[in-house]
């Protein structure tokens, strides 16, 4: 069965599920690595596996004992995890002080207990592995946890004003499933965090087959920076600072918006005043030695 007639048979269902536009033949990149077949759309840059594994494979991978190489008294590299999850919540720390924050995949809930020391109103996480969410309710002094997936967010009461998510995008089997779910549990005028790979990045190789991101089945879609802000702005959401992330990936402030009753959105407080830019500094400044020394070790 050839591309363009397969397709019509998975996800993509004969056109882009991130752009939606008509895939033919000369509107998309197929690539392979090994038994796994990766289609991209030349509109947009998406490209996700096709066809998925099932949900059943999803979840076992990520209950495997080898995957988070956790219980609940070990993480792996926890140590060097607390640091930058530290460090990472002080440089955001404009957008979720005094916010309701929610982690997801927040693996041993390492930036859910920096969140709520830097002054997050409460601080939650979810993951699918029953490991990490093991350890992180072993030691949380601040946090609150549960198994969950991301799918789950679509049906919970709960609104946040600050939701984090790293390294999940990827993850997910569905291009719009992330943007549904951040459309159901951030509140207006609330935030959203989003870091994934960018496969639109300048550092990403050109053949993607050598790109270490390109891996699945635990890696399954692939957005540019750009091609993931459009289908958020499609599910009331507009991006608001590109900050800065590591390697080939974006990472990206989007702000939960209603256009029916723009006085709901907010402005957020994007802007430090001089007091607060002085105390995040001294914060910072032991934290940043720290890895500097560790680095150089």
């Amino acid at each position: 069965m050839g591309l363009a007639k397969r397709m019509m048979t998975d996800h993509w269902n004969g056109s882009c599920p991130a752009c939606h536009a008509p895939l033919a033949h000369e509107t998309m990149m197929p690539h392979y690595i090994k038994e796994w077949t990766i289609l991209g759309c030349r509109q947009c840059g998406y490209h996700a596996v096709s066809p998925l594994p099932s949900r059943g494979a999803i979840e076992a991978h990520y209950n495997d004992d080898a995957y988070r190489q956790a219980d609940d008294l070990h993480y792996a590299k926890s140590r060097s995890r607390k640091r930058r999850a530290m460090l990472r919540a002080l440089r955001l720390w404009p957008w979720f002080r005094g916010r309701t924050v929610l982690d997801i995949g927040c693996g041993g809930g390492f930036m859910v207990e920096a969140f709520a020391l830097f002054g997050a109103r409460s601080a939650s996480g979810i993951d699918m592995s029953r490991a990490g969410i093991a350890y992180a309710t072993a030691q949380a002094r601040r946090g609150a946890y549960r198994v969950a997936d991301v799918e789950s967010l679509l049906s919970v009461p709960e609104r946040y004003g600050f939701v984090f998510c790293s390294e999940v995008l990827e993850h997910l089997p569905d291009a719009t499933l992330l943007p549904r779910a951040l459309a159901a549990c951030v509140q207006y005028g609330g935030y959203a965090l989003v870091n994934a790979p960018d496969i639109g990045h300048r550092e990403t190789p050109a053949d993607l087959t050598q790109w270490p991101a390109l891996c699945p089945p635990e890696h399954l879609q692939w957005f540019t920076s750009d091609g993931f802000a459009s289908v958020m702005e499609r599910h009331g959401f507009v991006r608001r600072r590109r900050l800065r992330a590591r390697g080939a990936a974006f990472s990206d402030l989007f702000l939960r918006v209603d256009e029916k009753n723009p006085s709901l959105s907010g402005s957020g407080s994007d802007v430090l005043s001089q007091g607060d830019r002085m105390g995040l500094d001294h914060s910072l400044r032991p934290l940043q030695e720290r890895k500097r020394h560790d680095d150089a070790l």
